[in-house]
């Protein structure tokens, strides 16, 4: 596990507490003492040896790996949906996104905005290590349930497109009592982070649906008030055979083949707040298992904070209570937000038993048109109608292709319920070119199937039976038996 420092743009943060004003004055010397790189010197001016285990020099050396990003890919992700948006440049990587808004409090040791700038990489960090983040919160916060995971990987001048899978884990206080909350994992429930050659940087949104039916929710079982965000790295892109021992070609393919974690170049505003899980390696001078980095050995220790954070709903804003929503009628104990998600109408601090759900409502179409927001029995006195369902909606007018291959304009939603395939908003039926349909034709032959009409009226022999009419059972036979 590497340790060196990250630049980030200032934030001035008015989260759960205010960053110190701590110099970050070590720079990464890629030192290998037992597969661990160790911190030392100043960052300008010099190389970056590697050095083995056994204290002599590796016999090559590399540049700085501080990495001057110009822009940042964001790569918002959903468990068990995948990726909802992967874009890049500095609006893009902006720290927070659709789940961390006015009705979200978040939490983080980084002044780190996610932007475009410098940063500094945790070279060496291997394969089952995890960096993690404990959080302080109080009493009256829990329970806290999670709504998106920041992180960030980098990678310096690499010579190949590199390929990362993670796994997120939360736990219930600090991460060394174990009681877990949840986890992620890639390629699982999401991708791997996948950056092309160069130095690149990904800011990783795990985001958690308010209607996703997984959520997860921390209870202060330790009633330390207390919650820990980790990330295990699983698979890097090319990792060393043995990261204790690694040869001297694997030390320079690792700085040019892998993406790692970053740290701030502020200092280490947080030292109890900020963790990592270390490997086991002989007679290694980074201690193995779980360590903080007031903990951690100076040498090994980062000198900045994890550039990661985590956002929860506010509890200030968030309630619970009775919800009535088309997709699950009646249901208690359901937070607000939620409840809004689903088009539902909340009743807070209430029971079902004790409240009474206005009917459903949906789209309706009659008269030629479509009415929003009508209940069935309503949408029914306006005959002849038809009621598109609970929560429907009528969508935008546009031509609409009928099943005879006629065009009508039609809400969209009144175009599906006639069986007509939409056309697109805003289109009009003099634009477009509807699929005229096929059908059985009786000729003095007999019965053909899938002709249009046209075709089949052609000789002035050939009776066409109706669109989407088929030979089985014959209705040319049927045809002269009734006649």
């Amino acid at each position: 596990m590497s340790c060196s420092c990250a630049y980030a743009p200032a934030l001035d943060r008015t989260t759960v507490a205010r960053r110190g004003s701590i110099a970050c004055v070590a720079a990464l010397v890629v030192a290998f003492t037992v597969g661990h790189v160790a911190l030392a010197g100043s960052p300008t001016d010099r190389k970056t040896s590697i050095v083995r285990a056994d204290g002599s020099d590796a016999g090559a050396s590399v540049q700085p790996t501080m990495i001057d990003l110009e822009s940042i890919t964001t790569m918002r992700v959903r468990p068990g949906v995948g990726v909802i948006e992967n874009a890049a440049g500095s609006t893009a990587a902006a720290a927070g996104g659709a789940f961390c808004g006015i009705d979200t409090a978040t939490v983080t040791h980084t002044d780190s905005t996610y932007q475009a700038g410098q940063y500094w990489l945790q070279v060496g960090f291997a394969e089952n290590e995890i960096l993690a983040a404990e959080y302080t919160l109080t009493a009256d916060d829990f329970p806290v349930t999670l709504r998106q995971i920041d992180f960030m990987l980098a990678q310096s001048s690499t010579t190949v497109t590199t390929t990362t899978q993670f796994t997120v884990i939360i736990w219930d206080g600090p991460p060394v009592l174990g009681i877990q909350a949840g986890s992620f994992s890639s390629p699982d429930d999401f991708p791997a982070v996948v950056m092309p050659p160069g130095p690149q940087g990904t800011h990783v949104q795990i985001q958690i649906d308010p209607e996703d039916p997984n959520q997860v929710v921390i209870g202060n079982l330790t009633g330390l008030n207390t919650f820990t965000v980790g990330i295990q790295i699983d698979v890097l892109n090319n990792p060393p055979v043995d990261p204790c021992s690694p040869t001297n070609e694997e030390l320079v393919q690792m700085l040019l083949t892998n993406a790692f974690p970053v740290v701030d170049l502020s200092g280490v505003w947080s030292p109890t707040g900020n963790w990592i899980d270390a490997l086991f390696c002989l007679n290694g001078l980074c201690p193995e298992g779980w360590s903080t980095f007031e903990d951690f050995p100076l040498g090994c220790t980062p000198t900045g904070d994890w550039v990661m954070q985590a956002c929860y709903d506010d509890p200030q804003v968030t309630t619970r209570g009775a919800c009535c929503a088309p997709q699950i009628g009646c249901n208690n104990d359901t937070l607000n937000i939620v409840c809004e998600g689903l088009g539902g109408v909340f009743f807070e601090e209430q029971l079902c038993a004790d409240v009474t759900c206005p009917d459903p409502t949906g789209a309706c179409c009659a008269f030629g048109t479509c009415l929003p927001d009508r209940t069935a029995e309503a949408c029914a006195l306006s005959a002849p109608s038809s009621y598109l369902g609970d929560a429907s909606v009528c969508g935008n007018q546009g031509a609409c292709c009928m099943p005879d291959g006629s065009c009508e304009s039609a809400f969209e939603g009144c175009c599906a319920s006639d069986g007509g395939t939409f056309q697109g908003d805003g289109t009009l039926c003099g634009s477009v070119s509807c699929p005229q349909p096929t059908g059985a034709c009786c000729l003095p032959i007999g019965c053909i199937d899938n002709l249009l009409q046209l075709n089949c009226e052609a000789g002035g022999t050939g009776t066409w039976m109706g669109p989407h009419t088929t030979c089985t059972p014959d209705p040319c036979v049927i045809a002269i038996d009734s006649s």
